[in-house]
């Protein structure tokens, strides 16, 4: 499932159009698609098999060995996020309820990541392209532990634990090596960038080549635009009478609906002054 949502993120042309810097790490080469595919899938199945091996180990000695072992891993997820202001989730739930949904959706997201590695997550919306890099090797490095703890803590441990963590191991590295090869070679960025997703949000619109990519900035909640606001406007202000007149594929009430009413009041405003202006302008000649 976690192959197949990644995949078909990737090769919708949608979402190639409107992210082409992040959208489009999978060859276009038919194998080498079949591939990349196999090996996420791959990928996906060693995760899971290791943390949930890992965690059963820890169950073994205690409940509380576990729950400690997860926490530990979301304090530095969260402090992370939290130090570089890239906390708030990108759903569109404003004020004191966004930042609880944003702690739920993180915490989901994270676990999600951590038992099935998604490669869709290491976007900058979500865990980024560092962390979810760091994040499978931080799993391996945990299990790792988790194997110790079982050795040396386990009121009857079973032997050869360790050599069954070395072959997952050894397998998920030489696999992940391969998938990196299958991907195109501008993507490969992706994987490490340390971007947040306000960041990310604000340089898509800036640097965005058409309108139906900059209206995808409402999409997003405002942390990921607020700061670029006044650029916003003034795209919105130069823009809105022709968009009401010819009426853009884009410019849908969907649209309309996600852009904040007072953004849209300005907006008419500053098209009625410039047509008032030409009028004005015709009438003088």
């Amino acid at each position: 499932i976690g192959a197949t949502i990644s995949y078909d993120f990737d090769t919708s042309p949608e979402k190639r159009a409107h992210q082409p810097e992040f959208y489009g790490y999978i060859p276009d080469n038919g194998t080498v698609r079949a591939m990349s595919f196999l090996s996420m899938a791959l990928n996906s199945a060693l995760v899971l098999c290791t943390r949930a091996f890992a965690s059963a180990l820890l169950f073994n000695v205690s409940t509380s060995a576990f729950l400690l072992a997860i926490s530990a891993d979301m304090l530095i997820y969260y402090t992370q996020k939290a130090l570089r202001f890239d906390y708030m989730y990108w759903f569109r739930v404003e004020g004191p309820m966004g930042v609880l949904v944003s702690f739920f959706a993180r915490l989901i997201v994270k676990l999600v990541t951590d038992y099935t590695s998604i490669v869709h997550f290491r976007h900058p919306y979500e865990l980024g392209g560092f962390y979810w890099t760091f994040n499978m090797f931080l799993s391996f490095f945990g299990s790792w532990i988790s194997v110790y703890v079982y050795k040396n803590y386990s009121v009857n441990p079973v032997k050869d634990v360790d050599k069954f963590m070395l072959a997952l191991t050894l397998a998920w590295l030489i696999n992940f090596i391969f998938f990196l090869f299958t991907v195109k070679r501008k993507y490969l960025k992706t994987f490490y960038t340390v971007e947040t997703g306000r960041s990310f949000g604000a340089r898509m619109f800036l640097e965005a080549e058409n309108d139906s990519q900059r209206a995808q900035v409402f999409t997003r909640h405002s942390w990921f635009w607020k700061r670029i606001k006044p650029e916003i406007q003034s795209w919105l202000n130069a823009g809105w009478a022709e968009w009401e007149a010819k009426g853009p594929p884009w410019f849908t009430a969907k649209f309309l609906a996600s852009v904040p009413p007072e953004m849209v009041k300005c907006a008419r405003d500053a098209s009625s002054g410039l047509s008032l202006t030409s009028m004005r302008s015709t009438i003088g000649k």
